[in-house]
């Protein structure tokens, strides 16, 4: 009797988790399919079908494992290959170093680093050999009943959670604002004569020359970094133009909050900078954000499609561009308003705008 409750316990616990599992990367979705790319599983093209194959295969798992279909030949060898796989799959990424602050197991619900996901799998599939072991042989079924069940959850899943192509941002080539042509205007050689009206003429254009150079102490941001169309300037106007912040923030993103906070606490250092904020979330979200980072700039909301292409980890992502030139581009952790202000004094110190 013993025995029969705790497999039944285990049988039910494991489908609720699996259920769990699926469903919780669906709030949102974007956020498994974004990691499933950073992590190298698929291309950003075939994540969001990926993704949904992968929800709908872990709501088909928990689902026959509440009512104890086919466990010996279907469901139990199914949710070890998976968990396995996962697994192995984690302790690579994590040996490797290319594991993120969020596997995605759970979504954005729970989020769980590499390791604790690992952990957790090796429970799981404790659990799964100890019921396969237990679990008595059971009477011949179809396996047609697991193919239609599979296929009717991925329908439902294109249904209710429609899939949208991700903006890749396009790299456009470098090339400076004004830019002369390499074919040289043709000019009439001029020729002056060695007198003393020409001798006076060159004597005082070098003074002037000389007198120009003294007032100008710094020599144009300009002449350093000519202006060229960077990949921002279609999600920020005048992104090109001097020195400007981009930042990619999550509105429910506590490091988010933390950098924005930070900015605002120096933004006196940035009276020669323009900050353009670029969000993930609800317009809701906003003005709590703003007040509880201590004051608002401009900013735009971006959809999930056009948001995430632009990172390679968990926002947020800071980016400093002169004219439109790339100086500093610092991501997740990696993140730190002290040398960004120390990289924008630099900039400042040495050159005029």
């Amino acid at each position: 009797m013993l025995k029969e409750t705790a497999e039944k316990i285990l049988r039910i616990f494991l489908g609720v988790m699996f259920l769990f599992s699926g469903i919780s990367k669906l709030f949102p979705i974007e956020a498994f399919e974004v990691v499933t790319w950073q992590q190298g599983v698929v291309s950003l093209e075939l994540a969001p079908y990926f993704s949904r194959l992968m929800i709908s295969f872990e709501i088909l798992l928990g689902g026959l494992f509440l009512i104890g279909y086919k466990m010996r030949k279907f469901t139990l060898p199914a949710s070890l290959l998976l968990l396995s796989a996962f697994t192995i799959y984690l302790m690579i990424i994590e040996l490797t170093g290319n594991g993120g602050e969020n596997c995605g197991c759970f979504g954005e619900l729970i989020p769980m680093t590499g390791i604790e996901s690992i952990i957790k799998n090796i429970v799981f599939i404790g659990m799964a050999v100890y019921l396969f072991i237990v679990t008595g042989v059971e009477k011949k079924s179809s396996y047609l009943y697991i193919a239609a069940g599979y296929v009717s959850i991925f329908a439902l899943m294109i249904f209710f959670f429609n899939i949208k192509p991700y903006e890749t941002p396009q790299a456009v080539p470098a090339v400076a604002k004004g830019e002369v042509s390499e074919e040289r205007l043709e000019q009439e050689p001029v020729t002056i004569k060695d007198t003393v009206e020409a001798k006076t003429a060159i004597k005082d254009t070098t003074v002037k020359k000389k007198d120009t150079e003294v007032k100008k102490e710094k020599p144009e941001l300009s002449g350093k970094y000519p202006g060229v169309v960077s990949v921002y300037s279609n999600l920020v106007p005048g992104a090109d133009a001097g020195l400007t912040i981009i930042a990619f923030f999550s509105l429910d993103c506590e490091h988010c909050l933390q950098v924005a906070t930070e900015l605002n606490a120096v933004k006196s250092l940035l009276t020669k900078v323009k900050r353009h904020y670029l969000f993930l979330g609800a317009e809701e979200e906003i003005t709590p954000f703003f007040s509880k980072s201590g004051g608002s700039v401009i900013y735009t909301l971006l959809t999930p499609q056009k948001f995430y292409p632009h990172l390679s980890s968990a926002p947020p992502k800071v980016i400093l561009l002169a004219n439109g030139n790339l100086i500093q581009q610092m991501e997740g952790n990696a993140v730190s308003v002290s040398q960004l202000i120390t990289q924008i004094k630099e900039l400042t110190d040495n050159y005029s705008f």
